[in-house]
């Protein structure tokens, strides 16, 4: 267990830890391989977590965009999102101008499209999906790790697995 002080994960959107360095995503894709390689996946499943249960509007933060090329002032509840479902009826009426800047899906999803219809944004434990790298972190993962090649092997071995899971 690591217990340095400099690999904390804070729970805020903008954790300097979780979002710009490539060592601390190195240690959580380390923890994912080794948990996948003892069999114990499960560690993983959190039940759920209410992205909103401390409110919409429970953090502010200066939102970098390298896409924008700019920052804006920010508030809400925004948690990273990188693999989600929603219902045809979920999407009634997503503020697009906000997704597509500025702000953007963490933003118009995390909170705002949620307390305009009194709902709130939830995670499921159970869901495991492996998020590579935000564009501040790649460069140097892909440099000092060979972690895509060793998702590619998971990947390889998992296509073999797939008959087992798909139905024909």
């Amino acid at each position: 267990v690591n217990f340095d002080s400099s690999y904390v994960f804070e729970r805020h959107p903008m954790s300097s830890c979780v979002l710009k360095r490539w060592d601390c995503a190195a240690v959580a894709h380390e923890s994912f391989f080794d948990r996948h390689r003892e069999g114990t996946l499960c560690a993983f499943d959190f039940g759920w977590l209410d992205f909103n249960r401390a409110g919409f509007r429970e953090h502010e933060y200066v939102h970098l965009s390298p896409w924008a090329g700019r920052t804006w002032e920010a508030r809400g509840a925004r948690w990273s999102i990188n693999f989600f479902a929603f219902t045809a009826d979920d999407m009634r009426d997503v503020d697009w101008s906000r997704v597509f800047g500025p702000g953007d899906d963490e933003e118009e999803f995390g909170g705002a499209h949620g307390e305009r219809h009194g709902r709130h944004a939830c995670a499921l434990g159970r869901s495991l999906v492996v998020h590579f790298s935000y564009n501040t972190q790649e460069e140097r993962l892909l440099r000092f790790t060979n972690h895509l090649d060793r998702y590619e092997a998971l990947a390889r071995e998992a296509e073999g697995l797939s008959e087992l899971f798909l139905p024909e």
